[in-house]
């Protein structure tokens, strides 16, 4: 369990700081948002797993079977972090897809006026409609 919390730590508080930044700030303006969330459930976590893991007494002398959460600490915060990961990503795609649908767009447009066709630019053709 000494391993886990030594391997957890670095997760929750470096990895994770963001979130705990991010509550922070939402807690000054007195509201709270998915940082709150995120860095409450990992804190929350690993603060019991660091009990039950330093202090079993604790546990025991309530007749409690402590176990640990260190798993759930890193989880959340790497869930998260690799959702945000995979968000930006497909952000990025959607740009570069639009950039490229919008490099499709014809030059010139053909309109009928009178019966006579003409080529005129497209851009000539937004305006005058």
């Amino acid at each position: 369990m000494v391993v886990m919390f030594f391997l957890t730590t670095p997760v929750v508080f470096w990895v994770g700081s963001r979130f705990f930044i991010g509550a922070l700030k939402a807690a000054r303006q007195k509201t709270t948002d998915m940082n709150t969330l995120v860095a409450v459930g990992a804190f929350a976590a690993w603060l019991y797993s660091s009990l039950a893991t330093f202090f079993p007494q604790f546990f025991s002398e309530a007749e409690i079977m402590p176990h640990v959460y260190y798993d759930g600490a890193a989880f959340i915060v790497t869930l998260i972090i690799l959702g945000r990961l995979l968000e930006a990503k497909a952000k990025g795609r959607t740009s570069q897809a639009i950039q490229r649908l919008v490099g499709l767009k014809p030059k010139t447009a053909r309109i009928v006026r009178e019966g006579v066709e003409s080529d005129i630019p497209s851009r000539a053709f937004s305006k005058a409609t």
